[in-house]
């Protein structure tokens, strides 16, 4: 900094610095993400699916903690309130599989 101002003192021609390159095209990866698991869990709703008679396996691992021990609380999973996310999974999951 010290060499442009000694050298603006002078009157010599300072030369500015090229321009940054333009942006490339850069993903907001929290966006795709979302688009992602929207577009799965429509998917998970249409055509296909289950077998006739049997009944489709819940993806809990999209569900966030607060949505498990809701469902834990509604399903009376005991010990609950001391269960950490996986946990909560597990529990869920062994008791729609005793259904």
């Amino acid at each position: 900094m010290e060499r442009l101002v000694a050298a603006k003192r002078k009157g010599e021609e300072v030369v500015g610095e090229a321009e940054p390159p333009q942006a490339t095209n850069v993903v907001d990866l929290m966006d795709a993400l979302s688009r992602s698991v929207e577009e799965s869990r429509s998917r998970g709703r249409g055509k296909g699916g289950a077998r006739p008679g049997r009944k489709k396996r819940e993806d809990l691992t999209s569900l966030s903690k607060a949505e498990l021990y809701e469902r834990a609380s509604a399903a009376g999973v005991p010990g609950r309130s001391k269960m950490t996310r996986r946990q909560l999974i597990e529990a869920l999951s062994q008791q729609t599989a005793a259904a």
